[in-house]
């Protein structure tokens, strides 16, 4: 039943935040790294997940930490992994020629800024922010903190409220143009590789920040 509901609350922010409008973004930072904690709170239940992103190019490894173990995702250019370092077993996904790259999946992912007003500024991870409240509803609103630095113009901080649920997701670390190792963006040896294709009509993509 938690599982259930964490998995409602989070469909739930995802389509609050999917149906504002976003902001063209500036130049993109190149490289970087960046961690993220998620909070849900429901009810009498509560969930913490932490995620780690890297991304060089058109390279993006995600690291998610959570109930089921560590689950990593690595788009390498037109290739998308899905890893398990526990059974040493990985999906591996050949994206059509038409998917976005990091930087077109960044960008897509700028900060909501249209119906929301301006309540003040903070500093999350040591980057200046500006924080918005955006209410749909009278059950369903966020306040958003995003990032002033023109190399990475997204949420570094977000808490929505969806009822009595809230879901907080907290820059903890964030580097831009860092070196990032290339080992990052592939398989160890020894990994177990089974292929698979994108279902017909689904949308090319890849993962991005929790936000």
């Amino acid at each position: 039943m938690q599982k259930i509901r964490f998995a409602w609350m989070t469909s739930a922010a995802l389509v609050f935040i999917s149906s504002l409008a976003f902001a063209a973004p500036a130049e993109m930072a190149k490289s970087g790294y960046i961690r993220q904690t998620t909070t849900i709170i429901n009810t009498n239940a509560s969930l913490i997940q932490t995620t780690n992103i890297y991304w060089r190019g058109d390279c993006m490894r995600t690291e998610q930490y959570g109930v089921d173990g560590l689950v990593i995702q690595i788009k390498n250019g037109k290739t998308l992994y899905m890893y398990s370092p526990s059974r040493a077993q990985a999906v591996k996904t050949n994206l059509p020629a038409n998917s976005q790259s990091v930087q077109q999946i960044l960008k897509s992912m700028a900060t909501p800024v249209a119906g929301g007003k301006k309540i003040g500024s903070s500093v999350v991870a040591g980057i200046k922010c500006d924080a918005y409240k955006v209410t749909k509803d009278k059950n369903s609103s966020a306040i958003v903190y995003q990032s002033t630095d023109p190399r990475f113009p997204l949420p570094l901080k977000t808490v929505i409220t969806v009822g009595k649920a809230k879901q907080t997701t907290q820059t903890k670390s964030i580097k831009l143009n860092t070196t990032i190792a290339s080992r990052m963006f592939t398989l160890p040896a020894g990994v177990k590789v089974k292929e698979a294709k994108i279902p017909s009509g689904s949308k090319p993509g890849a993962a991005a920040p929790n936000n």
